[in-house]
């Protein structure tokens, strides 16, 4: 039988990196095809350069992995300052911001920092600088479609 190749393996590796970017369990799987490879006998810097990781992250996941089985691989929180707002919170602001800030806030034109404030104030009880709901809005807004 002939041997078979991908036409653009770039390509495919882009494909995989953002697949495993997309949650914790595809992120899991990502981890879970590469100690599948080093338990096969490759070694941890040919499936490092494979997956587009360092084949010390390899490491780390197959120690992980040999210490306490598929629960050494779950992601972890990294540390750093808990969000003021929950993600639940977030998807019903977004869903907020697709609509006109009048329907919200009064008969405003456009949604501001000032007046983002006061909607989070006024429905999350949560105090946030106006600097902060201006970087809130630009980040969510291409998420919102405005």
């Amino acid at each position: 039988m002939r041997k078979l190749s991908v036409a653009n393996p770039q390509q495919l590796r882009e494909l995989i990196r953002a697949a495993g970017r997309t949650s914790a369990a595809q992120r899991q799987l990502h981890k879970l095809h590469a100690l599948l490879l080093v338990g096969n006998g490759r070694s941890c810097y040919e499936v490092a350069q494979w997956f587009d990781e360092s084949p010390r992250t390899i490491e780390r996941w197959v120690r992980a992995f040999e210490r306490q089985g598929a629960d050494g691989l779950a992601e972890r929180h990294a540390g750093g300052r808990s969000p003021c707002v929950s993600e639940q919170d977030v998807a019903a602001l977004v869903l907020g911001l697709s609509a006109a800030p009048g329907a919200a806030a009064g008969s405003y034109p456009a949604w501001t920092g000032k007046r983002l404030q006061q909607q989070l104030q006024a429905r999350f009880g949560v105090n946030l600088s106006a600097r902060h709901c201006q970087r809130l809005l630009r980040r969510l807004a291409p998420q919102a479609g405005a």
